[in-house]
């Protein structure tokens, strides 16, 4: 009797989808709504996968990529990645269906991997920004090397982690009656002012503190590159070091890599060979040869520094939005049309964050002509293998039709004999 008791309870449970629609006319209860955002979420997902998957293709087979920065972007791209199939599928679907079907370990563990891809990327981040305040305003000092990279990789994760834990161990998997289904939530009922405080503690470290030491670092990179722009002419006493150590006819690379700093750990040099059929002459023509490769030193450092400033700035504009809109939700300060809404804007600002995988492999490619050399380099391969591919198969196809052609010939003849 009891049993019978419990199985008409669950029947008559109350789907929260049509309560929401009922009670609130949730829009995300729409089939057109979820249509369209089930579109977006599926080209963002494909588009990330695919740019980002070349970008390590590119940095893994040219040896010209394979730079500390550029490092830490093939870091990026995997963050992107794991952020993309994690979060562009889970939450989309729990947006839309309002209830949890995935179980109680990925209830766990789907929030403790979003948080920590967040916070590795934004960390990631602020490292590149590091690199190149050290390369550009203090060239004269060790720059950070490829080993001492991977070790800023694997500490960053782990601070990501470290942040993130706390997650772990306050989702859990609840019943809300009358609703039907279980739904996967963060359960502080210890203390809510807890849940107010890591809130906030995770806006400062994962968003306000990495992004304030990024804006100093390419401040101070601006400034310098701006001061090396507006210098026209070398020292006279610059001049003549240069030539002095010009004319000693050995390799000009070391002097100006001490003059004028490196670019992504490549020296540059003055042709020995110049030197040694007299078309690099003292004075003048020293001074003429030193400013043309700073020229085009700082040309190369304004593209590139073009390249990072516009990766914060896309990831910072898509970011923002989702990352305010939790923390205002931590303190209950939504406003009324928002809460009336609330599924609808929530799944808004977080489908305009995970549109940040997709940006940096478009931008990589647009202000970087190493890595559109490289993207074109491995459409070239890959069409060739198809092209390749496809041709053996027609001649497979051919193969076989002349077989076939050859069998009947010869069954004709025996008929005919």
């Amino acid at each position: 009797m009891e049993q019978q008791f419990i199985n008409t309870e669950e029947d008559q449970c109350i789907d929260i989808k049509e309560f929401l629609w009922t009670n609130s006319s949730d829009l995300t209860s729409l089939p057109i709504v979820m249509g369209f955002f089930a579109f977006l979420y599926s080209a963002i997902v494909l588009t990330s996968i695919l740019g980002n998957i070349l970008v390590i293709l590119s940095v893994c087979q040219y040896r010209s990529l394979q730079s500390v920065r550029n490092l830490f972007i093939v870091s990026l791209s995997v963050s992107d990645i794991v952020i993309s199939v994690v979060s562009g599928t889970i939450t989309p679907i729990v947006a839309f269906t309002k209830i949890w079907p995935f179980g109680q370990l990925l209830c766990k563990w789907v929030p403790v991997i979003q948080g920590v891809s967040l916070c590795f990327s934004t960390l990631t981040l602020t490292s590149i920004s590091v690199d190149r305040f050290l390369l550009i305003v203090t060239p004269l000092k060790p720059s950070i090397q490829k080993c001492c990279a991977c070790r800023i990789v694997a500490l960053n994760c782990a601070i990501a982690l470290a942040i993130s834990i706390p997650i772990l161990f306050n989702q859990a998997m609840v019943d809300w009656p009358p609703f039907c289904g279980q739904f996967c939530t963060e359960d502080w009922s210890n203390s809510s002012i807890q849940r107010s405080l890591y809130g906030t503690f995770v806006l400062f470290t994962q968003f306000v503190f990495p992004f304030l030491i990024i804006t100093s670092c390419y401040v101070m990179i601006s400034i310098k590159i701006n001061s090396g722009m507006r210098t026209k002419r070398c020292s006279s006493a610059e001049v003549a070091k240069f030539s002095d150590y010009c004319s000693s006819n050995v390799r000009c690379d070391k002097f100006l890599s001490s003059s004028f700093g490196t670019d992504e750990g490549n020296s540059l040099y003055i042709n020995e060979q110049k030197l040694q059929n007299g078309m690099l002459m003292a004075g003048d023509g020293a001074m003429k040869v030193a400013m043309d490769q700073r020229k085009m030193v700082l040309s190369r450092r304004i593209r590139t520094n073009r390249m990072l400033i516009a990766m914060v700035a896309v990831f910072f504009c898509c970011w923002a939005p989702s990352v305010i809109f939790n923390f205002l939700r931590d303190y209950q300060w939504l406003p009324n049309f928002v809460i009336a809404q609330e599924y609808l804007f929530g799944t808004t600002t977080h489908c305009l964050s995970i549109s940040s995988t997709v940006w940096n492999p478009i931008l990589y490619a647009l202000l970087n002509e190493q890595f559109r050399l490289a993207f074109s380099e491995i459409f070239k391969q890959i069409s060739n293998y198809l092209g390749i591919k496809k041709e053996r198969k027609m001649l497979h196809m051919q193969g076989q039709l002349k077989r076939i052609k050859v069998r009947s010939d010869v069954q004709r003849g025996s008929e005919a004999i």
